[in-house]
């Protein structure tokens, strides 16, 4: 894992390295990547819900009540 003064020496190295002119550039790319990071994690969590959202409609139709009256059992072997 990558610490907050590792990755200010990495930016420390990219602003000496870039030239002036090349930074709306990365700038711009480095927005770019950050919106399809945004993108991804909201279309994984949009799946999660998903998923969640089905196990529990079918966790609570296994817990309705069965209708009991419609079901009689044929014991022919009492008689």
């Amino acid at each position: 894992m990558i610490g907050i003064s590792e990755l200010l020496i990495i930016a420390l190295a990219i602003i000496i390295i870039l030239k002036p002119d090349d930074w709306p550039k990365l700038v711009y790319k480095l927005g770019q990547w950050h919106q399809e990071w945004q993108r991804t994690y909201a279309n994984v969590m949009n799946d999660v819900q998903e998923i969640k959202d089905m196990a529990i409609e079918k966790h609570s139709i296994l817990d309705e009540p069965q209708n009991r009256e419609s079901f009689k059992p044929h014991d022919d072997t009492l008689k």
